[in-house]
Parts: structure tokens; sequence; C-alpha cells
């Protein structure tokens, strides 16, 4: 009686500011998600051995009526006992359901210290104190809820101060009652306020922090969401605790959709209702965090990899770095299955009916877990959108919809390239599923393009190998140029850059070594123009980028470059209708200026170093030519301290060979005498077909 007098006064007063107050308004940096708050304000970062708990009522909105109007008071359809709170936070391995069910009658699959117990196999179930007295000390009746000063409008009004306000007075009133609100690593505070969730007022939690606040019914429905009560509201489900409750030990949100509770799966359960009943198991590099999942670190290629669902998950990780600016992001594969624990009401599960499951692959971005969306689940339909009929195809599987037997930079439609685009040179190839046990070969360093034209042009060397026996390797994609490196025979590939610098329209890289450095140059088109580049490695760093000709003209200049000599570099590339050369004699510090090819034509050049009659540091050249009427030929130029005339290649061979082409050009022999050797195509006419034409210079 006492209590619905006090409820009658302040119905009679609603909408009046009541004087006292405990409030502290606090502000802080924050994320809001959802309408779901979490202030950044770390202090701990472990999970508390004991959760006090606290109820606290409004006097417009109680845990039996609200006022919709002043003077019109409601009834809750439903009024929650003390031990209906127990049950659901507190209860070990009896809350399932068909034995149990919740205070509505909905389906449930276990308490907060359940969840809890089965995501960390058992070493990890919190203690759960409820603070409020039990009535006439009975537990199947509603508790001694707390009355806070103000009402359940005003704290709505505060937006982000909501969440300091209500929770300071909510702990204020406990302690005045003599009760234990004691906060520290070990000791966590939730207060769980009376009605639907509103607003601002919301579910929140310090990043980390103290305590964290909660809404005692859950409905959502449009048009007016969570701005009034609804009579039918019903018990929030321990869902929405799992979320809060992690972010107390310091994860912030996640992209995950359903699939984790940092993400949306905090509302998983079966359909049209036990909203939040069955949350999403907590993410796996979250639960790694604690030593609950083992990570095996994938730290080069690994063939025929199992990945075993047997309520233990078997998950594996590879921690890389981006070459665009060094930040540092994980992929991380497991093994989901549907058919037990927190997994059955996943996306598809349809209560572990569904399935069958398959790969979800995860993308970590650095080391902590305080930072907003550290974690995103990487969608194998490509399609972020959280509804019922995208979110299935999330998971990764060999056949269906989204067959997927490799899935790496470019696979389709979801690939595993970094988060700002940049290749990641990560694939899971030979996917193959065997019951609940899935089978994949790892790839890292994977050499990828989406260009028909990695490697051309002819002529143009893109793989050298030093004196260490370390294969050097230069290629385009996604119109960049890249450079990799392998030390093992080519069988796997590290050291993955770019070398240009992002803008686009770069192609045909050519690359020469000597004595450990590394020399290269490419060509980007401007839109009018053509520009040619060159960038060293030496002496274990890359230099920056040089540009040898800012104005190579429309057509594609083509670049090849040779090192005759130590500190000796040729650059030959074409230009205003001939070849064009510059010459470095200080491992390309310096260039001299760029000068024509007297009477070469407008055609692809290859280059390699040679030492012949002339001596040591000399060029050989190779070029296909037309100049001849009616005809083309292959012409060898030499360089040593000037260009010599041009040997025709081509002249004195049967006539039935014509149309000569695409010349490459390498040199052999002992040190003293390194022959040219240069080889090219020919249609041959007796043949009806293109041939393979070789010549030593």
């Amino acid at each position: 009686m006492k209590r619905k007098a006090l409820f009658a006064a302040a119905a009679l007063f609603f909408g009046v500011t009541i004087v006292l107050t405990f409030a502290l308004i606090v502000k802080a940096d924050y994320t809001q998600w959802d309408n779901d708050v979490c202030i950044s304000s770390p202090t701990w970062n472990n999970w508390p051995t004991t959760l006090a708990v606290i109820l606290a009522e409004f006097p417009d909105v109680t845990h039996e009526r609200y006022a919709k109007s002043p003077g019109d008071t409601v009834n809750f359809l439903n009024v929650y006992t003390w031990q209906n709170f127990y049950d659901m936070l507190a209860s070990d391995t009896v809350y399932f359901s068909p034995g149990h069910v919740s205070p509505d009658s909905e389906a449930v699959f276990g308490s907060l210290r359940d969840y809890f117990g089965n995501m960390s196999n058992e070493t990890y179930r919190p203690a759960i104190e409820i603070l409020n007295d039990k009535t006439s000390g009975n537990p199947n009746l509603p508790p001694q809820w707390f009355m806070l000063p103000h009402t359940k409008t005003y704290y709505d009004g505060l937006g982000l101060g909501s969440f300091g306000a209500l929770t300071n007075d909510a702990m204020a009133l406990a302690q005045s009652a003599g009760k234990d609100v004691t906060r520290n690593s070990n000791r966590r505070i939730c207060v769980i306020y009376a009605g639907n969730r509103r607003t601002n007022i919301n579910g929140a939690a310090y990043l980390g922090g103290d305590r964290y606040l909660m809404f005692e019914r859950w409905k959502f429905a449009e048009p007016l969401r969570y701005t009034v009560e609804y009579q039918d509201a019903p018990f929030t489900h321990m869902g929405a605790h799992v979320h809060e409750f992690a972010h107390v030990r310091g994860f912030h949100h996640a992209t995950t959709n359903r699939w984790g509770p940092l993400g949306d799966g905090q509302k998983n359960g079966p359909s049209g209702s036990s909203f939040g009943a069955c949350p999403a198991p907590i993410e796996p590099w979250f639960r790694s965090l604690d030593g609950w999942v083992t990570l095996t670190p994938i730290t080069g290629d690994s063939d025929d990899a199992d990945l075993v669902y047997d309520g233990v998950p078997n998950n594996y990780i590879i921690n890389l770095t981006r070459s665009s600016d060094g930040q540092a992001e994980s992929f991380l594969i497991e093994n989901r299955q549907f058919t037990s624990g927190y997994d059955r009401w996943l996306p598809g599960a349809n209560g572990g009916t569904g399935g069958p499951g398959g790969l979800l692959i995860w993308n970590i971005k650095g080391s902590n877990p305080e930072v907003a969306n550290a974690v995103d689940l990487i969608e194998a339909d490509n399609d972020p959108a959280n509804d019922p009929t995208s979110l299935p195809y999330d998971i990764f599987r060999p056949d269906g919809a989204y067959p997927y037997q490799k899935i790496f930079d470019y696979s389709s439609p979801a690939k595993l390239k970094f988060r700002d685009g940049s290749l990641s040179h990560f694939a899971v190839d030979n996917y193959t599923a065997n019951g609940d046990v899935i089978t994949v070969d790892f790839k890292t360093g994977y050499l990828s393009s989406n260009s028909a034209e990695a490697t051309a042009m002819n002529g143009s060397r893109k793989l050298v190998r030093d004196t260490g026996s370390a294969y050097h390797l230069v290629y385009e994609t996604e119109s960049e140029i890249y450079y990799q490196k392998s030390t093992n025979g080519g069988n796997s590939w590290s050291g993955f850059r770019r070398l240009s610098s992002g803008d686009g329209s770069n192609k045909y890289p050519c690359l020469a070594e000597r004595s450990g450095s590394l020399f290269v140059v490419w060509q980007r088109y401007t839109g009018s123009t053509h520009v040619v580049y060159h960038r060293r490695y030496a002496s274990g760093a890359w230099g920056s980028t040089q540009t040898l000709d800012s104005n190579a003209g429309a057509n594609a200049p083509l670049p090849v470059i040779a090192s005759p000599a130590a500190n000796e570099l040729m650059v030959v590339y074409r230009s205003g209708g001939n070849l064009k050369w510059r010459r470095s004699t200080d491992n390309g510090s310096s260039w001299s200026t760029a000068a024509t090819i007297s009477g070469t034509a407008l055609n692809s050049p290859t280059v390699a170093p040679a030492k012949t009659a002339w001596g040591a540091n000399t060029t050989a050249l190779a070029y296909a030519t037309n100049v001849i009427p009616n005809t083309s030929n292959i012409l060898l130029h030499y360089y040593n301290s000037g260009w010599s005339a041009a040997y025709n290649l081509s002249f004195g061979l049967p006539g039935n060979l014509s149309q000569h082409a695409n010349p490459s050009v390498a040199a052999s022999g002992d040190l003293a005498y390194w022959h040219p050797h240069t080889a090219w195509d020919a249609y041959d006419s007796q043949y009806a077909n293109r041939v393979i034409l070789h010549k030593a210079g």
C-alpha cells in the first residue's frame, strides 16, 4: 500500500522535477552503436569475480506499472519476482528449456553464469549478488526495488549524462540501505532500471570500468521504438547482459552482426520470441585474450590443416602487417557449426537443425580490444546487411549459393584483402568439409594479381636471383607496382611491398639486380602522357621514387633496365617515335640527360648486360622494328662508351620467316666474355604458324 501511494503521488506530479539528487553527469568519450552506449574510460581489463546487481525504479515507471499520462497509469502484464532475476543471472545449469521457461513463458538457454561457463570451458563463472531484499523473505515475490529520485523521463532527457546520473543515484540508494557497492577489479556493479529500454538511458557501460546499466524489459516496436513503455514488454534475457558485461571487461563493439554478442548477436534466440535468450558465442579473438580458446598461429604455408568442431574451437590466426601504412591486421579462421551450445541460434542455424555450418573468417585490426570495431566479420556474400535474408550467407562453405574452394585477395564475392583495400597475399585454399571437420590449406605470401598483364611486357625482366639464391619479383596488380621475394626457391614469398605511390595507372615494371641491390623502373599514364619512374633497394631499405621522364608521350614507354657493371645502370624506353636512354654511374643516385638512340623505331625494347669485343660495361639492346618496308626485323645495338650501329638479326634467315617481333635478350658465357642471346617470335608461312627463333650475338 505504501508503494502504491508513493506511485500515485509521483503520477500526480508527473513532469515535475524532484529536487533530491545524487546524480553525477559523466562527460567522456563514447561510441554509440544501435543506441547502445559504450563510454570509453578504461580502468580494468579483466573479468570480475563478482557482479553486484541493483534494481532501481522511477516515480513514473515502477516494476509494476507506468504513468501513461498525468493521472493515467497502466499495469504491466507481468511482474517479475526476485527468483526470476536470480534464475536469469545467477543460477547454475537449471535455466534451460524445456524444463524452465522465462517468466513470460519464452524459451531460455541458460543463465548469465551458464553462458560464461560455456564460453570459458568452465574456468569462469561470475558470482552474482542481487543487492535488493526479498519481499517478506520470499524469492517468489517481487524484490524490494530502490526508488530513484527522478522520473524516467528526466533521466532520458539527460542524453549521455543519464548513464552516470542514474547509476550514481542507484548506488547511493543501495549504499544508504547498507548494501555493499564497492567497485574494484574483482567487483563490478550492474544497475537494472524498471520498464522498457529507452532511447538515451538504454544499456550502457564504462569500457573496462566499474559498472553497466541494463533495462528490465525489452520490446522494440515501430513507430515509437524506445520512446515509450509497452504494457506487454517482456523480461530482458541475458544476451543484453552479455553485451554490456563484455564492455566492462574492456571489449569494444565489433562489426559482426548476429555472429557475435559485441555486435548484434546479443539478440539471438528463437524467431519471434526469446529476444536475446541464446546470444552468439563471444567473438573468438576476444575469448583468446583470456585463454578461453587457443589460436594456432599460421607462420607459413600449411597443407591439410584440420579445423575440428567439438565444443572447444580449433582456430587459426595469421598476423600480418599492411605494407601501405604498417598497420597490423590479422585473419582468424574458425569452424562454426550449428549443433551445440550458443551456436544453435546463429543465422541459419534454426535451433540447431539448420546448416551445415562452415568457416567464419574474422579480420582483427591491431591488438587492442578497447578500439571500436577491432573485430570485423568478413561476410562470404560480401553483404554486411543485418537482415534475415542475408545473414545465413555470411558463413563460408565449399558449396551452396556462394561456393568457395579458395578464399584470397581476388576471390568473389568476398576476399581477404586488408581493410584499406591493399593485398594481404594470404589464401585459404582447397576447402573441403567432412561432417563437422573442415580441412583447408593455408598459403602465406600468396602471389596474386587481377591484371592480365601482371608480368608483361616481353623483354621486361620481372624475376631475378641474387648471389644468395633469393628470388626477387616485381609485378602489377590493381594498377600498382608490387615487390615480393622468396628465400626458399619460390615455395613461399614474403617482403610484400607496394613500390608505386598508390595513384593508379602504373604498369610494366622491369627489375635488375647487382650485389644485393635492386633497381626497378616502370611507367604510369597520367591521362595525357606517360611518366617513367625508378626506385632502388640498397643497404636493406627502399629509397624514394625518382622520375626519369615526366613526359614520355602518349604511347606506352615500356621501360627496361640493366646493370652492366658495378655502379652502372642503363635504362631504355620508348618516347617520341624512337628509343631513349639514360645512364647512371653511381647506382642510380644521378642520371645522364635523356637522349635518343639514333635510328631506332617505336617498338618494345629489351636490354641485358654483356661483355663483348668492345670490353666490359657493355649493354646489349634488342628491339623489333618495321623500318624496312613491308616487313619487320629484330635489331641489336651495343652500348659501351656510345651506341653501336644496328645489327639486323633477322637478316639472312629463310624467306618463309617474316613479321619478326617480341625480342628478349640475355647474356651468358664466362666472366671474361658474355655473349648476348636474343630470342623472338616470327611468322612461318610454311607452317602457317608463329615460331620461336634464337641467335647468339
